[in-house]
């Protein structure tokens, strides 16, 4: 076994953060950040690209006299591994079920395996100069490959190849992928046909629209369809399992999309061979370009590897390429309002009421960027620190924030503040206010008056009266039944006796207490005497 091993490659990696290019349909609110690293490998002509059971990515590359099958762990330290076979010109490269490495050798028409630890097995393909291209790993435990020559093939585990010829001459199937169907699915470059086949080898194919398209990558999407890239048309083809096609153009600034994978934000990636760009695609057809930082460096197949990022090879760059995304932000952030004051009853407050604004965001709260306030529908302010809200009356404040991607609260919450700090009004009148004659008689004595409050209203529960006298006798208490105008009467009954000898007589204090709807008291005391003689 021969090996390279490279650990300067990590440090000779170039990082880059770029600017999204949009280029069809409308523009999104926020798009994501791609941060892309490139490393340099060894040997030149980086091609196939895939994910290993290791937790690395792995790659083949063909400006080695006998090709390499590379291994770059997500940190970026390389490792190749020297094809046995002089001129194989390995092409793509897959995991297969049984953990190993099987990869296509074009130059040597053989299916190669490679252990994680580079032993080889290479298989030859019956059919000569079949010039094997693309290969994944079946839902029956096997690989399945494209052959130019116009096969697909099946091999087993142990070697075993089966081949089955597609129904158009010429059509030089390329890629090929696993259905969300449980078949293999693949183009055909020049038959201009999407075409699939079952485990058991029956062959359906679906043409595409007229024109030169030469669909070459192919990958199932996260909307249950077929994705694939039209390489010479500049489009970027949807094909259903019952085989409605969509095409989606992409503009010139891209050209030559080819290798095409899922993407780990629920988005469709592929690489743009001749202009040198990482796009990705929405299920709604929008196309976001980022340049790779090398250019001319024709970006072909991708991947998305067990670090959750996307991989690429750049074949003329020479280069493995990291594509690390940021999700676009999308998400407002959450303002709350805390009040703090004298606390009344029924919500109301009973003075000065203090509100603090508390912005959080999903990702942090140094991604709030402001936080607005209006109060009682003025002018909007911006909120520095706790403010003070201070007068009788219903108060309104509506706030809201802003994150650093723009994204606004909506709809903008509110709170209601109620103060009320004034006591209620309350007057009352005794009749009769003078008992006589005292003769230890009950007399029926009518109290009356109103009672109103302006901000919070009167809280018909909360009237009461009491009565006490000089002698510290038990006197009556009891509630009073206010109207709807505020008005009010009770009687009660009282002994017109007092001492002989007292001769300021004997007063009754009826006391009526008046309650409004936050909490606030006020009282009126009202005076009937029984006097010491009719001079009072």
């Amino acid at each position: 076994m021969f090996q390279f091993t490279s650990s300067f490659a990590r440090l000779a990696a170039r990082v880059f953060a770029v600017s999204a290019l949009l280029l069809q349909g409308s523009l999104p609110s926020a798009t994501a950040q791609v941060t892309l690293t490139e490393y340099p490998v060894p040997t030149g002509g980086p091609w196939g690209i895939t994910s290993g059971t290791d937790g690395a990515i792995w790659y083949v590359t063909q400006d080695h006299p006998g090709g390499t099958i590379g291994r770059i762990t997500p940190a970026g330290v390389i490792t190749e591994f020297i094809v046995p076979t002089a001129g194989s010109n390995p092409g793509s490269i897959a995991t297969g079920p049984d953990g190993n490495l099987w990869f296509t050798e074009s130059g040597a028409n053989n299916i190669g395996r490679m252990t994680l630890d580079g032993v080889f097995a290479e298989f030859p393909i019956p059919t000569a100069d079949s010039i094997p291209a693309g290969i994944v790993a079946g839902p029956d435990g096997n690989m399945w490959f494209t052959e130019y020559a116009g096969n697909i093939g099946r091999i087993t585990m142990d070697g075993g190849i089966t081949e089955f010829p597609i129904p158009t001459p010429g059509g030089l199937p390329l890629r090929i992928t696993v259905g969300p169907d449980g078949n293999l699915w693949f183009t055909e470059t020049i038959g201009n046909k999407i075409g699939m086949i079952t485990t058991a080898g029956d062959i359906t194919e679906f043409p595409l629209p007229p024109g030169d398209n030469r669909p070459v990558g192919i990958t199932t999407g996260p909307d249950g369809a077929l994705w694939f890239c039209e390489a010479q048309s500049n489009q970027i083809g949807r094909i259903t399992t019952s085989g409605v096609v969509m095409e989606f153009t992409v503009p010139a600034a891209v050209i030559e999309p080819f290798g095409i994978t899922a993407g780990p934000d629920g988005n469709l990636w592929f690489a743009a061979d001749t202009s040198a760009h990482i796009c990705s695609v929405t299920i709604a057809g929008v196309i976001t370009a980022y340049p790779v930082p090398t250019g001319s460096s024709r970006p072909n197949a991708i991947v998305t590897g067990p670090d959750g990022n996307l991989w690429f090879t750049e074949y003329t760059g020479n280069k493995i390429g990291k594509a690390v995304i940021t999700p676009a932000d999308t998400s407002p952030p959450t303002t709350t309002a805390a009040l703090s004051g004298p606390s009344g009853a029924n919500g109301w407050y009973t003075g000065a009421v203090q509100v603090t604004l508390t912005a959080t965001d999903p990702d942090g709260p140094s991604d709030v960027a402001h936080t607005y306030f209006t109060a009682d529908g003025g002018a909007q302010q911006t909120y520095s620190g706790p403010f003070t809200f201070s007068g009788d009356g219903i108060h309104t404040i509506t706030y809201w924030s802003v994150d650093n991607a723009g994204n606004e609260e909506k709809p903008h919450p509110s709170s209601t503040i109620k103060i009320d700090s004034s006591a209620p009004s309350v007057t009352a009148a005794a009749n009769p206010s003078i008992l006589w004659p005292p003769n230890g008689k009950l007399v029926p004595v009518t109290v009356s008056g109103s009672m109103s409050d302006l901000i919070s209203g009167i809280d018909p529960t909360g009237a009461v009266f009491s009565v006490v006298d000089d002698y510290g006798q038990v006197q009556p208490n009891g509630s009073i039944t206010v109207r709807a105008n505020g008005s009010y009467s009770f009687t009660v009954m009282l002994e017109a006796q007092r001492n002989v000898n007292d001769r300021e007589g004997r007063h009754y204090y009826i006391t009526v207490l008046a309650m409004d709807n936050a909490g606030n008291a006020a009282s009126v005391v009202v005076t009937v005497l029984v006097p010491h003689d009719q001079g009072h």
